[in-house]
């Protein structure tokens, strides 16, 4: 059995895109874009709202004032601003 060279004739060097007209009075964006559901952005709304609900409890409970909390926030902060 004799094999021949092996070519890409008839295969397109680049994948096809599909081009498509652009509507009049339209503008395109190279830009990404993310739409949210509102199920998603009322999901969202709730959970923030309950973090910063356990927060303000903590705060006024005193959580916070505990030497070993007030540690942890430090060290956290210094290694955010890379102080340490």
């Amino acid at each position: 059995m004799d094999i021949g060279k092996v070519t890409n004739s008839g295969l397109p060097l680049e994948p096809s895109r599909k081009k498509t007209k652009d509507e009049p009075g339209k503008t395109r964006s190279k830009e990404d874009r993310v739409e949210l559901s509102e199920e998603a952005v009322s999901l969202f709304k709730t959970s923030e709202s309950k973090r910063l609900e356990e927060i303000q409890n903590k705060i006024q409970s005193g959580y916070y004032f505990q030497h070993d909390v007030t540690e942890k926030v430090v060290d956290a902060l210094m290694r955010d601003l890379k102080l340490s």
